[in-house]
């Protein structure tokens, strides 16, 4: 009899604990989902590399852009070319410091194991 209540109790303490990591679980979901990440100006630690490759890209536009704007200011000796051109290198150079900057993976929970 003292046996099989101690196996109650035990298989309902683990129970509680197994609700609880999901709803802990749930929780960092809906937290990650919520999160205030901009992929352009403040990319998130574990973004994708696609978005990362995206993010790239369009910094290196602005960055083509800028010194493209920087040679005809200097054919044409407009300071408002060069006064575009260096907006245009200065929005390039957070991209692409996201871009080259490396990512934080979370650690994966070994295979079997019941972590989400």
């Amino acid at each position: 009899m003292k046996h099989t209540s101690e196996s109650h109790e035990r298989s309902k303490e683990i129970r509680r604990l197994e609700a609880e990591r999901r709803i802990a679980a749930q929780a960092k979901k809906l937290l990650k989902i919520n999160s205030n990440y901009d992929p352009f100006w403040n990319i998130s630690p574990q973004a994708p590399r696609v978005q990362r490759i995206g993010v790239g890209i369009l910094g290196l536009f602005f960055l083509f852009v800028g010194v493209c704007m920087f040679c005809m200011g200097l054919e044409n000796h407009s300071w408002a070319l060069f006064t575009a051109s260096l907006f245009a290198l200065l929005i390039s150079v957070r991209p692409i410091w996201n871009a080259l900057k490396g990512s934080k993976t979370e650690p994966t929970p070994p295979k079997g194991s019941r972590r989400e």
